[in-house]
Formats: structure tokens, C-alpha cells, sequence
């Protein structure tokens, strides 16, 4: 029997029982200090890092190590175990707690997150609506590259820097075969709930087959919301496919001052998997854009179906509203004020790449103090040009040219349209096309 030296009290080498008897309780409170930073995040979650301490301790007893874990890291169902009152709790609720679940994070995502060997996280997806709806659990993984060290990586400016990894996933499949269902990553090791098979993976030192390091839960980013943080208000718009609220955004047990808007695919929308896919692609593309012209991205919530994307809401509407309401008592001051606002938005999103495909006034909102920001992003493509493939719904008055006749977008085109909608508000007739139907402009150009 080997000496245990657990939060400082050394224990010497003794009856086997008796000495097991001493230490549990204090073995015990080690891993309960570390239960709520595992599972709630504890403050490291809430900030956003991973750091973890790798301080190792073993207890022993009848030769069979109970324990081998990081300091910082513990499982509840480990704690369950050693004391005798194992009661495994719901897959789905054990899950949703976990601080390191992305939800239905895109495979693509997941080196985001994933920077350096021995990080995990959990996540969810679903090929398609066909087979049923069914979520499929995962377990991505970043697995070191070997590399040649050099001089430059000791350097202070490279410290942190991301390691060179690639990303295993692990399928959690279920075995049908046996009266009790039973999970598994390897068929050479099978459990019963999603908790042990963690546990095991996480655990212990030296695994049978599939030797797999999972050292650094990867924390919830900021931009990431649970399905309960948002507080329903009122609807401001609605659909086809889509629908648009006001919501109030809880987030660590606290209110935001301000009201967010949130857009989502309605629940009984056709290929529902596609648009919600769509939907994270738009709020992806404005997560990296910074402007004070552009619509700011709070984040999105893809832990549950259907997927949120949440957005800052703008009290003064679109622009468009806004000039049918008011275009009489609108002097040409604030016209030229709230196109200059429009044009340095649309100049910087091309000095990003991105060509916007579809601006126009409806997709430009004003906030509270009357400040232009441009939305609508649903079609919006990151490069130097597009070419349109399928057919898609656009709005044919605003399109280029070269929108319609070769059907390749852009940055220029964005320029077009955005000629083509505001000279309305600078003139007495209805805009370059009049009372023209979608054809008739087709015909025309």
C-alpha cells in the first residue's frame, strides 16, 4: 500500500482498510472542490479559458487504482461511485449541463476551439431530417502533429500560439445487440450512460485500445447562448420560413440592459436542417465584422433546434419604413447623412471581401438615436466574386447587369444596387424602373 499525500495530509503506509477509511473523506472533498468548476465551468468557464492544472494524485486500495485525475478536473459520477450511492443521471440531462457541450457545432468549427493537443468538446449533429430527427453524439478531439521544434517557438511573442493539431471525431454509438443498451467509442469498451464512458476516457491512465488524451474541456465562447438565456417578448416579424422577436438575454443569472432581436427557422418550414444552416452561416459571417455602420452580431444558440440567431436589436425599423412614414418631414441633410452612413458601411464590408448580394432599403435598420446599420446578410458571400449556380429568390429591381444576364456577383454589383435604391429618395418619380414588373427590367437592361 503506497502512501497518499491528498490537499496536504500525509498519510503513512498501514492496515489497508484502516488507511482507506482515513483518507476517504478527504479524498472525497478533494474531488467535490472540483465538481462544480467540471460541470458548472466555475469561473474559468465563465471567462473563456482552459487552462488546467495537471497536479496528479493515486489512491490505492486492493491493488486497483481508484483514481488517476488532473487537480482541477473531478466527475460527479467518480464521487457517486466512491461512496457507494451511484445513481446515473439522464444522459440528456447530464449532457446539457456539461459547460464544454457546443450543441450542433459544424465540424468545420470545432478548430476554433480545439488549439492544442488533449483539447475536447462535446457536440451534436444530424445528417439530415430523414433519418428521423435523431442527434448523433460526438466527441471531437485535438490530436498533436509532430513537428520540429525551433528557436522561435520559445520566443515570448509565440508563447500561446496554437499547436499544430488535427481533429479526430468519435462517434458515441449505442449497441442494440444487448438487452441493456449500452454506448460506446470503441467496441472493445462498452458502458452504460454517457457519464462513465466520459469518466473512463477522462480517467484512466492506461486504456485498452483507444488511447485517447482528453486533458482541456473547451469552455462556451461568449458568442454561445443557451436556449434559456433568451426570454421571449413580442414578435416583430414573420414569414415564410423565418420568424423575427425581442427577447431578453439572460446570461451567467443576469439581465442586459438591452433588448436583443432574434431571427429563427419557423418549426414547421421545409428542410429545416438546410435553413438552420444557412442561418449560422449568416450569423458567422457578421461575427466577424466590426463597423459601426453594420448590424452587430450578439452571438447564436445552436444547443437545441431550432437555431437562434441573436442580433442587436434596432428600434427605429428599417429605412425604408422610416422614409414612408416620414419622407415629407425629412429634410436632403438627413437623406445625404443616412446614405454616407449606408456607403462607408457598404465600403467596408468590401474592403473585407464580402459582397453583401442584396442592398436595399428594407435591409437597412436604424437604432434608437437614428444610426444606420446594414442587415440582411442571409445572401452574403465572402470573396472577391460570386457565381450564382441555382436559381435564387432575389429582388430582380435592385440586380446588376451582370446579376442577371452571366449571374456573377461582385463588389461593383453591391455599388449598382445600391444606386438603384436610393435614387428614389432623391427624386419625384419611383425610382430608375417606375411601376416596371421583375420581367419588364429584365427585358430592359
Amino acid at each position: 500500500m503506497v502512501s497518499v499525500d491528498v490537499e496536504g495530509a500525509k498519510m503513512d503506509p498501514g492496515d489497508p482498510q484502516e488507511e482507506v477509511k482515513n483518507s476517504s473523506g478527504l479524498v472525497f472533498q478533494r474531488i467535490k472542490s472540483g465538481i462544480s468548476w467540471f460541470f458548472g465551468g466555475g469561473d474559468r468557464a465563465k471567462s473563456g479559458t482552459d487552462d488546467v492544472f495537471q497536479t496528479e494524485w493515486l489512491v490505492e486500495t486492493d491493488n486497483k487504482a481508484l483514481s488517476s485525475a488532473p487537480k482541477a478536473i473531478k466527475l460527479e459520477s467518480l464521487l457517486m461511485r466512491l461512496e457507494n450511492k451511484y445513481a446515473p443521471v439522464e444522459d440528456d440531462e447530464f449532457i446539457d449541463q456539461l459547460w464544454f457541450n457546443h450543441g450542433f457545432l459544424p465540424q468545420m468549427e470545432t478548430r476554433m476551439f480545439l488549439r492544442r493537443g488533449g483539447a475536447f468538446l462535446v457536440r451534436k449533429f444530424n445528417y439530415s431530417e430523414s433519418e428521423g430527427g435523431k442527434d448523433d453524439l460526438v466527441i471531437s478531439v485535438a490530436v498533436p502533429l509532430e513537428y520540429t521544434r525551433t528557436e522561435s517557438d520559445d520566443k515570448d511573442e509565440n508563447y500561446g500560439r496554437d499547436e499544430p493539431v488535427f481533429i479526430q471525431d468519435y462517434i458515441v454509438s449505442k449497441d442494440g445487440r444487448s438487452k441493456e443498451t449500452e454506448i460506446f467509442i470503441d467496441d472493445k469498451m462498452c458502458f452504460e450512460n454517457f457519464q462513465d464512458l466520459l469518466a473512463y476516457y477522462i480517467f484512466n491512465p492506461n486504456k485498452e485500445s483507444l488511447n485517447i488524451k482528453l486533458f482541456y474541456p473547451a469552455p462556451n465562447r461568449y458568442f454561445q447562448y443557451r436556449q434559456n438565456a433568451l426570454k421571449r417578448v413580442e414578435t416583430l416579424a414573420t414569414g415564410e420560413l423565418k420568424e423575427v422577436y425581442i427577447a431578453d438575454l439572460e446570461q451567467f443569472g443576469s439581465v442586459e440592459d438591452a433588448k436583443v432581436a432574434v431571427k429563427q427557422v419557423k418549426k414547421d418550414s421545409p428542410n429545416t436542417y438546410d435553413l438552420n444552416e444557412k442561418l449560422i452561416e449568416e450569423a458567422r459571417m457578421l461575427l466577424c465584422l466590426d463597423h459601426e455602420h453594420i448590424l452587430i452580431c450578439h452571438g447564436w444558440q445552436i444547443h437545441k433546434m431550432p437555431f437562434q440567431f441573436i442580433f442587436e436589436y434596432m428600434e427605429g425599423g428599417t429605412l425604408l419604413q422610416f422614409l414612408l412614414t416620414n419622407f415629407d418631414t425629412t429634410s436632403n441633410k438627413r437623406l445625404l447623412q443616412l446614405s454616407l452612413e449606408a456607403a462607408r458601411g457598404l465600403q467596408y464590408l468590401h474592403e473585407k471581401r464580402v459582397i453583401h448580394r442584396n442592398i436595399c432599403a428594407e435591409n437597412c435598420l436604424l437604432s434608437k438615436n437614428g444610426t444606420l446599420r446594414i442587415a440582411g446578410f442571409s445572401l452574403a458571400y465572402r470573396g472577391h466574386a460570386y457565381y450564382m449556380k441555382a436559381p435564387e429568390k432575389l429582388q430582380t429591381r435592385y440586380l446588376a447587369p451582370e446579376n442577371l444576364t452571366i449571374f456573377i456577383f461582385i463588389s461593383q454589383s453591391d455599388v449598382y444596387s445600391f444606386g438603384v435604391s436610393w435614387n428614389p429618395f432623391f427624386s419625384t418619380e419611383c425610382g430608375v424602373f417606375g411601376a416596371f414588373s421583375g420581367l419588364k427590367i429584365i427585358a430592359v437592361q
